[in-house]
């Protein structure tokens, strides 16, 4: 499984303090970069090297079969209430829950 991450672009311009960053996306390196992880935080997301006071928690795209794509769309979204405290740890336990759930994406590599 080969994943790239990348958060939002930073906000720029005249009304950027009204703006917020998003948290990264794990996408797969294929042709499409499909995404396959998320991070999300109560707080906007500041840089790499910011942990913030928050929990982050993960969330996995699970991909539905092509009859069901024409009425539930592409994938749906699931949040893991399972709480992690760095960026650094949310990206491992992406990795770990991505690990123990392949179905969701395994017909995408």
């Amino acid at each position: 499984m080969d994943i790239k991450w990348n958060a939002g672009d930073k906000p720029t311009g005249k009304y950027k303090s009204f703006s917020n960053r998003a948290w990264p996306m794990a996408c797969l390196k294929n042709e499409r970069e499909s995404p396959v992880a998320g991070l999300v935080c109560e707080e906007s997301y500041k840089s790499s090297k910011v942990d913030p006071s928050k929990p982050i928690y993960v969330r996995l795209a699970f991909y539905h079969s092509p009859e069901d794509r024409k009425t539930k769309g592409a994938f749906t979204w699931q949040t893991f209430k399972l709480p992690f405290n760095t960026l650094k740890e949310a990206k491992a336990g992406a990795v770990m829950l991505m690990k123990k759930y392949p179905q969701c994406y395994e017909h995408l590599t």
